[in-house]
């Protein structure tokens, strides 16, 4: 099973750019986050995927980086 989320940017509020998204991907065994912006990057293990999203929340409320 897969799944996904978008969490906007801080740079998504201040330029309306709404390609400026941390958007996190469940594999098999692994979640991954990925900031479109700066191209920030964490995983871990699916059971542990709350942790993941709070890690992608905090760099989308300061990540400034607008997609290249």
């Amino acid at each position: 099973m897969s799944a996904s989320t978008r969490i906007l940017t801080r740079a998504a509020a201040l330029t309306g750019d709404r390609n400026a998204t941390v958007d996190i991907k469940d594999g098999p065994r692994r979640s991954t986050a990925t900031c479109r912006g700066c191209q920030w990057s964490r995983d871990h293990g699916v059971d542990y995927r709350s942790v993941l999203t709070e890690w992608a929340q905090e760099h989308a409320d300061q990540c400034t980086a607008v997609p290249g």
